[in-house]
């Protein structure tokens, strides 16, 4: 059997991520804490992709970044192996690698604000495409900062306000 089958077979250990391996045994009450758990835990799950992603940008594009002037360079070679063990197309990997090393090296307070559960990885395309010009800033920790402090105020972050949210540091 294959690594890929033996983890396909396998249920993960849904306790460990505070969640019930199943929902028979909770009442109308509890199920709105499954929901919120359920969504927090999604949002490490992103976190993990997300950061795992950012690592193979580190290591095996940034290298290369300075030296490799072919067509399918470093930033290629990556996104196709990943999109080959995602069943993805390289393009759409392309653009999650560059995200996920834009979310990691220039917005760490936001990336541990996914990570927290604060917002989702919904939130994290509408961030990055705002934040863009930010990045390699001298102002680009400040942006951070404020961003993941704005982040965690109360309230929720729908798609639509983030987007529509006007503050100094979108551009």
């Amino acid at each position: 059997m294959s690594l890929v089958e033996q983890s396909v077979e396998s249920d993960p250990d849904l306790s460990a991520l505070g969640l019930p391996e199943s929902l028979d045994e909770v009442d109308a009450a509890g199920l709105g804490e499954v929901v919120v758990r359920a969504r927090r835990a999604g949002a490490l799950m992103d976190w993990h992709r997300l950061r795992a992603m950012a690592e193979v940008f580190e290591r095996l594009v940034a290298p290369y970044a300075e030296e490799d002037r072919r067509v399918y360079d470093a930033h290629a070679r990556a996104a196709n192996e990943i999109a080959m063990m995602l069943g993805r197309s390289q393009a759409g990997v392309e653009t999650e690698l560059m995200d996920a090393a834009h979310l990691f090296a220039g917005l760490p307070h936001v990336a541990q604000c996914l990570h927290d559960g604060v917002i989702t990885g919904g939130h994290i395309r509408t961030i990055i495409a705002r934040t863009a010009l930010v990045g390699g800033q001298e102002y680009a920790p400040l942006v951070d900062d404020e961003l993941a402090e704005a982040l965690r105020r109360q309230g929720s972050w729908s798609l639509q306000r983030l987007r529509d949210e006007r503050v100094r540091w979108f551009v």
